[in-house]
């Protein structure tokens, strides 16, 4: 994997022209793909398609999906580099109706979700954005305390503000909650 690692630093510091992070996008891309043919650089390591036009972003996004690629990724091409994510991550994203049946951490300051899916599937979600988390929890704040649960195995969830694990445990063989 070094190569990998050096050739995504290859954006950043250049062997003839050295720290390019100040260059807009497009002139960093343009002296790596540089690279690439200089060194005859053959897949599987390649430059990532890219292009300004948005009708032919729109018809990648909507067809690469079938080859497992999730979506696009959006950056000026005047942009500089700099530390942290800049650019914008557009992403496919499939919806599933799920019932909200517990969480982790604070009804306050929730870490996670505990849902059921179709099929009476128990999953943990992500972490919930800002927005959703405030959504969320003024809902848990203003329906009162929680109640315990157990697991399958027996064990005791704590009520809120208790226990730093779930409220309400995913009733699966094997999990630590």
């Amino acid at each position: 994997m070094p190569e990998t690692r050096a050739l995504q630093r290859g954006t950043l510091v250049h062997p003839d022209h050295g720290d390019v992070r100040a260059r807009p996008y497009e002139a960093r891309r343009a002296l790596l793909l540089d690279l690439f043919q200089e060194y005859d650089v053959q897949p599987p390591i390649q430059a990532v398609p890219m292009t300004d036009d948005p009708d032919v972003a729109m018809t990648w996004y909507q067809q690469l999906r079938e080859q497992g690629v999730e979506g696009i990724v959006c950056k000026p091409a005047t942009s500089v580099y700099r530390a942290g994510r800049t650019w914008k991550k557009v992403r496919h994203a499939d919806t599933v109706d799920a019932e909200i049946v517990g969480y982790t951490g604070l009804a306050a300051r929730l870490r996670a979700l505990v849902v059921r899916l179709p099929g009476d599937r128990i999953a943990l979600t992500q972490t919930p954005k800002a927005p959703l988390a405030a959504q969320v929890s003024a809902y848990l704040v203003a329906s009162g305390p929680s109640r315990s649960a157990r697991t399958r195995a027996g064990r005791r969830t704590e009520p809120r503000g208790r226990a730093r694990r779930s409220r309400f445990s995913p009733e699966r063989p094997g999990t630590p909650w």
